[in-house]
């Protein structure tokens, strides 16, 4: 699977790991809410692909091709932000572990 990068506004487009090398406890801070916000989002997304109007456990019919069209398109953007679960993981075990 490829994912496409995450963009964080708060790291000024610079790739997650490097602006956590030597960042504070508050630039950290912010960007472990720019990250939650994303996992919010990318969690309401498994949760709309799954039992929302036209979520897979709904049982739609093989025909419905709209529902599926919405269903592929949904996983398209949760693959797109899946990096950001990763990156949410990670940041948070460094700041339990200052």
């Amino acid at each position: 699977m490829v994912t496409m990068p995450i963009t964080l506004e708060s790291t000024g487009g610079r790739p997650l790991e490097e602006a956590l090398d030597g960042a504070t406890l508050a630039a950290k801070i912010q960007i472990l809410e720019e990250l939650m916000t994303i996992y919010i989002g990318w969690m309401s997304m498994v949760s709309e692909v799954l039992v929302g109007s036209h979520g897979i456990k709904n049982d739609i019919s093989a025909y419905r091709v709209d529902a599926h069209y919405i269903i592929m398109k949904t996983m398209e953007k949760i693959y797109s932000t899946g990096d950001a679960y990763k990156s949410l993981d990670e940041l948070i075990r460094g700041l339990t572990q200052e």
